[in-house]
């Protein structure tokens, strides 16, 4: 086990991971497929540890239809709080 996390710690240690190079987003899509990779590795449920992003957009989508012409009004923001972690903004 001590060989194979010195593996991975070596292999993030070659990784470019600074912010000039990699943008929020995508450094969120890295965390995600990361939780998602190691939750799956040690067979949890689904969404134990994340949402996945299509879960969290039909979410939104359901939660905000009745509201969608109120929605295209500049300057509005709507937020949906997900326990799981995550925070969407429309």
């Amino acid at each position: 086990m001590q060989k194979l996390l010195y593996q991975i710690v070596q292999n993030f240690a070659k990784a470019s991971l600074d912010p000039y190079t990699i943008d929020n987003h995508t450094m969120g899509t890295i965390y995600e497929e990361l939780i998602r990779r190691t939750s799956e590795a040690g067979n949890e449920e689904a969404g134990e540890h994340f949402t996945p992003r299509e879960v969290i957009k039909l979410m939104a989508n359901l939660l905000f239809s009745p509201d969608k012409d109120l929605l295209k009004l500049k300057h509005l923001i709507r937020t949906i709080y997900d326990p799981a972690g995550h925070l969407l903004e429309i």
